[in-house]
């Protein structure tokens, strides 16, 4: 670009002054660096590196030369600078953008995995809950049966003996009264023949003391 600058602006060789004055040496050294660099980031550096050069010049000009400078070459080149810079920072901030989504991503799927699992839990405690519950109720029913079976058995049980024990006293006082009554005939029979008997004297015999030791045993029953 520089030999252009001379063969084409009228500059001398290492005149830089003449070459950052004239606005077209800022635009070949911008096309030049865009089109025969591989990618933007070289050419970016190159376009860089062409305003830092002339913007040296600048401030070793004075008067119009430095104005001439800074409209010419110098302002071409600090606006492709600038406009390199923002499209990397408009990358960067794409970025930094695609980045925060994939984390609010991130951060929504494992919120929601946490959320279900919450939710499974929740399913699972109950129905065991629900099985524990209903493993009680079975066992207080079949304790609560087996109780009144056993009452009822023994309830059976009492009243077969107090109908035995009853049947028990009442065969024994009929025995007692018939003893009794058969006693009491025993007795009068004697009697009635004793004193039929002539000259024969009353005697007390031991009929009717069998007698009253039968009625006073039936009477205790």
């Amino acid at each position: 670009m520089i030999a252009i600058a001379q063969s084409s602006f009228g500059c001398s060789q290492g005149d830089a002054q003449c070459y950052c004055s004239n606005a077209d040496f800022g635009y070949g050294v911008r096309d030049c660096a865009r089109e025969a660099c591989g990618n933007d980031d070289t050419a970016n550096q190159v376009i860089t590196y062409g305003a830092a050069y002339c913007s040296a010049i600048v401030a070793s000009a004075t008067g119009s030369a430095a104005s001439s400078v800074a409209t010419g070459a110098l302002g071409v080149l600090s606006s492709a600078a600038a406009s390199a810079t923002g499209a990397v920072s408009s990358a960067a901030a794409s970025v930094t953008d695609s980045a925060a989504s994939d984390v609010s991503s991130a951060t929504g799927a494992a919120g929601s995995a946490a959320s279900s699992a919450a939710s499974t839990l929740a399913t699972i405690t109950s129905s065991i809950a629900s099985e524990v519950s209903s493993a009680i109720s079975s066992v207080e029913s079949s304790a609560a049966s087996k109780a009144s079976s056993v009452a009822s058995d023994l309830s059976s049980a009492l009243s077969s003996a107090a109908s035995d024990a009853s049947s028990a006293a009442s065969s024994a006082a009929s025995d007692a009264e018939s003893a009794t009554s058969s006693a009491g005939e025993a007795a009068s029979s004697a009697a009635s023949s004793a004193t039929e008997a002539p000259g024969a004297a009353p005697k007390m015999t031991g009929l009717p003391i069998a007698g009253a030791a039968g009625l006073a045993a039936w009477l205790l029953l």
